[in-house]
């Protein structure tokens, strides 16, 4: 009687058991399930790619997770990402020591120091001002933010440089504005609509000039800064507009859509006077804004303009802002996140990760690319949109995708100089991760600024109306202005 007791309680034990870890797996989230799957996929099934590739592909995908689900701190996450490449030898330690030797590190550092003069002097405030005393509703602000920095455009040739210059003025209006939906609705609109409008002109980004030389070294004419101008700004003026009515109607309200702005007063009555210390302050960012226009004549690079241009403002005597107060004006956790982040990007490229992916792209749409116009132009959009995924660096997105994509292109008496300007547009849209832009990782660790998660939800939506846009514009307006496949 009690063996069989004891059997039977065994049995019931058993089933117990069986039950409660079947619970167990249907309760892991499904984000899990997949992040798992992908991982054992690429480390198992792609052989034509080498393990230091997968290991990247599979490192990048887990940083990504992390960046969008959990709570992890950005940097922690991408310090981890670059330290696990390099103990598991798939990168050179090199990678991880000269993640803070980017150009993009001191840019950073150069902008927090002379946003911080711009604020302590008042300069800032008085350019809020004139936003604000032009703009009755938080939407008319949005708009006007939207003209100003494609204007920006034309004078700044980094989306870098252009994050930099308005940044203090983000700061400034989000802190008089005082509304926390409002502060996030401008942290994502300003690197959004930094990164739509490069496509206005040819020197809205370097990679346009080296695309340009492509076409040379393939023997065809370069695309003029006028022809690029003629082709651009209008598509760039609908797309940031579109981009801006978007942005507007995810993160805000009607009712804080339709709020007022608040006026400002300008101190004690001056309204046109500046201090000595704000007209040191306009003088240097002034000088800084030729420099980084004229960079071609000198050579000397925007990092390094702005680094000088900051380093003059905490100068004793002559500056405006003390060292120790400059310093403290740094956001060294974003520092460290851009620099890892930056690694991870080029731990793709180095190991051959982001060629791969470029490869296996371009063998699934064999024999269909270039079967009919919409088909190869579509094809075209989505290769180009989606490049931002998989190749975090604008520039290397064009040496690695724009030559074999032409050379095909070529073989099919595709015409050149429309392909490669088709080309540097869409891949001017990277607006799904942070890590795909430096204008948004200056953005991103902002106080009250943008998630990861928003932004890939914003992405969902642009993405579509960006593609739709540009075969829009290539059926009518670009084809009546010359542009045809």
């Amino acid at each position: 009687m009690n063996t069989a007791i004891t059997r039977s309680d065994r049995r019931a034990k058993r089933k117990e058991v069986k039950i409660g870890w079947l619970n167990n797996i249907s309760n892991i989230p499904l984000s899990w399930i997949i992040l798992v799957v992908l991982s054992i996929f690429f480390l198992i099934l792609p052989t034509e790619l080498e393990f230091d590739g997968k290991l990247a592909i599979i490192t990048f995908i887990v940083a990504t997770y992390c960046w969008v689900v959990t709570s992890v701190p950005p940097a922690i996450v991408a310090i981890g990402a670059v330290l696990f490449l390099t103990v598991t030898r798939a990168v050179d330690q090199e990678l991880f020591y000269s993640s803070l030797s980017s150009d993009v590190i001191w840019l950073m550092i150069g902008a927090f120091i002379v946003g911080a003069a711009m604020q302590s002097t008042g300069l800032a405030t008085r350019l809020v001002t004139l936003l604000l005393s032009k703009a009755n509703t938080v939407s008319g602000l949005f708009f006007l933010l939207t003209i100003l920095i494609q204007l920006l455009t034309f004078f700044i040739p980094s989306t870098s440089g252009r994050a930099s210059v308005m940044l203090p003025i983000y700061r400034h209006l989000a802190n008089v504005v005082g509304n926390r939906k409002v502060e996030k609705g401008l942290s994502i609109l300003i690197p959004v609509i930094i990164l739509i409008a490069t496509s206005a002109t040819l020197i809205g980004a370097s990679s346009h000039l080296i695309a340009n030389d492509y076409l040379e070294k393939f023997g065809h004419d370069k695309i003029s800064f006028l022809t690029w101008m003629v082709w651009g700004v209008p598509f760039v003026l609908i797309a940031s507009f579109l981009a801006c009515s978007v942005i507007l109607y995810i993160f805000l309200d009607p009712d804080t859509r339709g709020k007022v702005t608040p006026k400002m007063a300008d101190r004690d009555g001056r309204k046109a006077k500046l201090s000595d210390k704000e007209k040191v302050v306009l003088s240097v960012f002034s000088l800084m804004v030729a420099l980084w226009m004229t960079e071609k004549l000198h050579g000397i690079e925007i990092a390094t303009v702005i680094m000088a241009g900051a380093l003059i403002l905490v100068l004793p005597r002559l500056g405006v802002l003390d060292w120790r107060k400059g310093m403290e004006s740094v956001s060294w956790s974003l520092i460290l996140f851009v620099g890892a982040a930056v690694s991870l990007g080029e731990a793709l490229v180095k190991t051959g990760a982001a060629e791969w992916v470029m490869d296996s792209l371009l063998i699934m749409t064999e024999g269909i690319l270039f079967r009919g116009e919409f088909i190869t132009l579509l094809l075209l959009s989505v290769i180009s949109l989606t490049s931002h995924l998989y190749i975090t660096s604008h520039t290397m997105r064009v040496v690695i995708l724009m030559p074999p994509l032409l050379s095909l292109a070529l073989t099919e008496n595709i015409n050149a100089v429309p392909f490669v300007f088709l080309l540097a547009v869409g891949m001017n849209y990277c607006i799904t991760f942070p890590v795909s832009s430096k204008a948004l990782l200056i953005f991103s660790e902002e106080k009250g600024g943008f998630e990861a998660a928003e932004l890939q939800k914003l992405s969902k939506v642009l993405s579509v109306i960006y593609i739709a846009l540009m075969l829009v514009f290539y059926f009518t307006y670009w084809r009546w202005t010359g542009l045809t496949l």
